[in-house]
């Protein structure tokens, strides 16, 4: 969990709060945890200091590797980060375009976090959230708009070009699952939300 002053671990079995002694001094964590364990934290610096850091810990929140993306311009308005197996990693920035566009720009890591990639323009018009692959791919919603959606992509190229997952036309969001899988989060005019295996081919899934 996150908060302004100070990272903290719940232990699931007790709920009982652990304060970490590490501080980062940022406000606004996501945290994501790949499955090696590794932890894969995006924050925002408090006031009066801005901007996004990314902060990788392969010891459990002991030690931390930062890293904080000097561009695009300052007009960025999100970041997601994700990484499936620990070592490969996508930073995905979003930013306004013209003509109320989204622009989205692509960092990636092969070592865990130590080193990030310039960023590259994904070629996709409004590109939201990235989850990493198994395979080193990695899925992003074109979010076209809040409210309907948009197809979910995939790449296996590193974002140099995008695919069309099939049957995810009104798709908000896609999250992978703490049990394993993936699911993907439909426009609030469609019944059906659905789910994967392997982040490629979706099933509907039941809702209670």
């Amino acid at each position: 969990m996150g908060g302004r002053e100070q990272l903290a671990a719940i232990d699931p079995a007790t709920g009982v709060i652990h304060p970490l002694s590490h501080h980062l001094g940022l406000v606004g964590y996501r945290i994501s945890e790949a499955t090696d364990g590794s932890l894969w934290l995006l924050g925002q610096r408090d006031y009066p200091a801005h901007g996004y850091v990314v902060n990788v810990s392969h010891d459990r929140g002991m030690t931390w590797s930062a890293f904080e993306p000097k561009s695009p311009p300052p007009n960025t308005n999100g970041l997601n980060v994700s990484s499936f197996d620990g070592r490969t990693g996508y930073l995905l920035s979003t930013a306004a375009g013209p003509n109320k566009s989204t622009l989205g720009y692509l960092y990636t890591t092969h070592d865990g976090g130590k080193s990030w990639s310039a960023a590259r323009q994904v070629p996709l018009s409004a590109a939201g959230g990235v989850e990493a692959l198994p395979d080193g791919g990695m899925l992003v919603v074109n979010l076209l708009s809040p409210d309907t959606g948009g197809p979910v992509m995939t790449s296996k190229d590193g974002g140099q070009t995008f695919q069309t997952v099939p049957g995810l036309t009104y798709t908000t969001a896609i999250s992978r699952l703490l049990g394993g899988g993936w699911q993907a989060n439909a426009a609030h005019f469609q019944s059906t939300w659905m789910a994967s295996a392997d982040g490629i081919h979706y099933t509907p899934l039941l809702l209670p």
